[in-house]
């Protein structure tokens, strides 16, 4: 059986990339958000948004944190995805959402392309 993301969702809100980087980051090393900055060639306002949760993680910024901290850039997409997902799956949206009709409730088939 095939897992998908939303299979992995958490029932409490999970952590942002932010959580991490002032986590496991910044207290963790005594850094300090300007230190941090510089050390990612970004602004000092950047990550402060980051992890105050007034930014989203970008993919460039998931490649700086992944280089310094020697981790896999998917590691820090995924977090985001994960929170992302979250918040849409609990947003006002969602139920609305639920009550769409699938493709196959039309009598359509739908066939993934791009995979090979």
């Amino acid at each position: 059986m095939r897992r998908n993301f939303e299979d992995v969702l958490p029932d409490v809100e999970p952590p942002q990339p932010g959580d991490f980087v002032q986590l496991d980051i910044l207290e963790a090393y005594g850094l300090t958000q300007d230190e941090l900055a510089q050390r990612l060639d970004v602004s000092r306002k950047t990550i402060s948004e980051l992890v105050n949760k007034h930014r989203a993680l970008s993919m460039d910024m998931a490649l700086r944190l992944a280089r310094y901290t020697e981790t896999s850039v998917e590691l820090w997409i995924n977090l985001q995805t994960m929170y992302d997902l979250w918040v849409a799956k609990h947003s006002k949206n969602a139920a609305k959402i639920e009550k769409l009709r699938t493709a196959s409730s039309y009598g359509e088939t739908i066939i993934a392309s791009g995979s090979g």
